[in-house]
């Protein structure tokens, strides 16, 4: 079969361009990814061209001489009939349509089809955040002429309208080629551009030219690819630091590293001076070197050569208190030992170890270790809760929940009035807020008082190489919590956790929701995890957003959960574009694969619930997340989904899933499931249990390799009786 051609004649916003303009894309650029084999594209529309002037310099008769029977034409123009320039002017209801009717009669004249597109529109907010339409009746042109010659009409104008208002003035720039100074290097100067789509834009937009297509019931619509209506998207390139090549050595600035001498002055030292000189990398000999908490600055490399092994303080006074975030929120915390704020260009390098000492800080839930450690534990000193059962390092630690629960609930932003609660206010190991360009490369984080690594509301993170190790009895011991950070690469990283492996956030219920930063545009792969809570996770402070994340190649042993995404009601926020393929999974103790939104912050998965509440802010939204190719070997579930009855989890793809598990699937509350290809090993109940599950498509399933029917699917619930589709 001769492959169908897509022609393209437009202005810049359907463009394409080269590299060295990248981010910077048009929709034309991008739609061809949502084509199968059968559609070629071919993008001719060009820059600062109005319908006028692209006729004029013959573009249009490059296009008929190629076109033939069968082809097609998207036309796009209106941006630059808008220009005052003569050769570029054209009036609305006058010399706009006459050249729009040449496009459509040059079209037909070759027996290919014609189908117009009104202009996309530009970002344009007011200062009360009010959407300000820049068209004129451009766009009421197009849809008039259109009916008039029945030709198929795409109302990018009012698609692109309404994406733009449910994303608002602040979220929208997120689709348009917004750079700070220095964060591209084709841009170093930045650009504020309320009229082009970055890369993630463009494909926006190329998606709604594609749902166009779809509703005008074209014969070209039927080569789409993604039937399961999840669509692609882009990764941003995610850009490195960029560090001067100059080298400091610890060593300079008195530095010993004899496992005894405090190192925190020769530190400061060194990177202060490292700081004076412009940046550059500073280099961590082999040795035991122990100090205090470390401030890092912009264009620092700490490189920790192999052999290195930076130990941080024990006493808590070495800590000061200082306002941060933690689970979510805003909160008084004691100083990380690797800390950084608002700086541009950061790396931690080498193959050393930076050891947080965390056994000093953290609580000991009795029931996480055998009794000779908790009896040794006892023995060290520290003291236990009334029950016993719980051994804190202080009766201060102890006591300062207590304390800052009371100055939570009464609002006090002082620091220093949560100085009795120190010991309770466990530092993260890393803690990155508001940074741009990072990068951790090759060395092992381990033993942390809380969370390991957290960088929060960054840019522009990448993790490769790294080994994070916490006990698996560590309180709150997670090892990544990438929180409201935007373009993040984790690859080839390992992880052997006491809480959450890899953790995706971005602030809790309403103080995350007007925070409204969300965590997107993250690319996991290659990555092992041991033990942990959950292999890969969203949430549960998810109330600021997550988007657009890729999880691949990627393989669990041992963990609690494999796949987890968890939140509860009052969390808010929107989990969505979420596609994970290629996952392997070995010994896990409960789910394969969770979705749990009754989560009290429980290790397990909470109950499910019948009672529905009414929807609002507070009601968070789990829609259009894909799961390929995984195999799963030992669970107690394979998949477990508990949705809430107002807000069923909605638009779950699942292809492909070999698992051999207790039970297989036990699905409440989910809207618009498909699962395709899923071979399940299980020792008893239903091979799938779905309740009030609406629009659910089981297509090839099997039981040991046994072609599964109706036998094995128990359903029910009022809303299960519509429309589930089993073949």
């Amino acid at each position: 079969m001769k492959p169908i051609r897509l022609f393209i004649a437009g202005d810049s916003t359907a463009a394409s361009y080269p590299q060295e303009r990248s981010p910077m894309a048009g929709w034309g650029q991008m739609i061809g990814r949502y084509f199968n084999d059968s559609v070629v594209v071919v993008n001719e529309a060009r820059n600062g061209r109005s319908s006028k002037s692209f006729i004029n310099e013959g573009h249009l008769n490059r296009i008929t001489d190629a076109m033939q029977e069968g082809d097609y034409l998207l036309i796009q123009f209106g941006h630059n009939d808008q220009k005052p320039e003569p050769e570029r002017r054209t009036e609305p209801f006058g010399t706009y349509q006459m050249t729009l009717q040449t496009y459509i009669n040059a079209t037909r004249s070759v027996g290919a089809t014609p189908v117009l597109l009104t202009p996309v529109q530009r970002r344009q907010f007011d200062e009360e955040g009010t959407y300000v339409e820049s068209h004129g009746d451009y766009p009421e042109a197009v849809r008039q002429l259109a009916q008039r010659e029945g030709v198929a009409c795409i109302d990018l104008c009012t698609l692109s309208e309404e994406k733009l208002v449910s994303l608002g003035p602040d979220e929208s720039k997120s689709l348009f080629v917004w750079l700070r100074p220095g964060e591209h290097p084709n841009y170093p100067d930045g650009c504020t551009d309320n009229t082009h789509f970055n890369e993630s834009g463009a494909c926006e937009m190329a998606l709604l030219v594609r749902e166009g297509l779809m509703r005008a019931g074209l014969p070209i619509s039927t080569y789409f690819t993604q039937e399961n209506g999840i669509p692609h998207w882009v990764m941003p390139e995610v850009l490195l630091p960029d560090i001067p090549d100059r080298t400091f050595r610890l060593t300079d600035f008195g530095a010993v590293g004899d496992g005894l001498t405090d190192n925190t002055n020769a530190f400061h030292r060194a990177i202060q001076a490292c700081a004076e000189a412009g940046g550059g990398k500073l280099i961590i000999p082999a040795g035991l070197w122990l100090t205090g908490p470390l401030t890092l600055v912009s264009r620092l490399e700490l490189h920790a050569e192999e052999g290195a092994v930076v130990r941080f303080s024990q006493t808590f006074s070495d800590y000061p208190l200082i306002p941060s975030t933690y689970e979510g929120l805003t909160a008084v915390r004691c100083q990380s030992p690797l800390d950084a704020e608002g700086q541009d260009h950061i790396a931690i390098t080498g193959k050393g170890v930076f050891d947080g000492g965390g056994e000093a800080w953290r609580p000991v839930k009795k029931w996480k270790i055998a009794e000779l450690q908790w009896k040794q534990l006892l023995q060290s000193g520290g003291v236990t809760n009334e029950a016993g059962d719980m051994w804190w390092p202080s009766e201060a630690a102890m006591q300062g929940a207590v304390w800052v629960n009371r100055l939570s609930r009464e609002g006090v932003k002082d620091v220093a009035a949560y100085i009795p609660a120190r010991d309770y206010l466990r530092p993260n190991l890393l803690s990155f807020r508001r940074c741009r360009h990072i990068l951790l490369d090759g060395p092992t984080f381990q033993n942390s008082a809380a969370w390991c690594l957290h960088p929060w509301g960054s840019e522009h993170v990448t993790i490769r190489n790294v080994t994070v190790r916490n006990p698996w009895y560590g309180q709150n011991g997670d090892g990544l919590d990438l929180e409201s950070c935007r373009y993040a690469v984790v690859e080839h990283c390992t992880f052997d956790v006491g809480d959450d492996a890899i953790c995706l956030k971005s602030g809790k219920d309403e103080t995350g929701r007007k925070l409204g930063l969300p965590c997107e545009y993250v690319a996991i792969r290659n990555c092992v995890v041991y033990h942990g809570h959950g292999g890969f996770t969203i949430g549960s402070e998810m109330s600021g957003g997550v988007r657009y994340v890729s999880l691949t190649d990627c393989t669990f042993i041992g963990t609690d959960i494999g796949l987890r995404f968890k939140s509860a009601r009052g969390r808010g926020g929107i989990v969505e574009h979420i596609s994970i393929e290629r996952i392997r999974m070995i010994d896990i103790a409960m789910e394969a694969i969770s979705f749990n939104l009754f989560y009290e912050g429980k290790e397990g998965s909470g109950v499910a619930q019948n009672e529905m509440q009414p929807v609002n802010e507070g009601t968070p939204i789990f829609r259009s997340i894909e799961i390929i190719d995984v195999v799963c070997t030992g669970a107690k579930t394979a998949l477990l989904i508990n949705g809430l009855p107002e807000m069923p989890l909605e638009r779950l793809y699942i292809h492909n899933v070999t698992a051999a598990a207790d039970r297989g699937v036990v699905c409440h509350y989910a809207k618009q499931l498909v699962l395709e290809q899923m071979d399940l090993h299980v020792k008893d109940g239903s091979l799938i249990t779905l309740h009030q599950c609406e629009q659910v498509e089981l297509i090839r399933l099997q039981e040991a390799g046994v072609a599964a029917d109706k036998r094995n699917v128990h359903i029910s619930g009022a809303r299960s009786s519509a429309a589930n589709d089993i073949r």
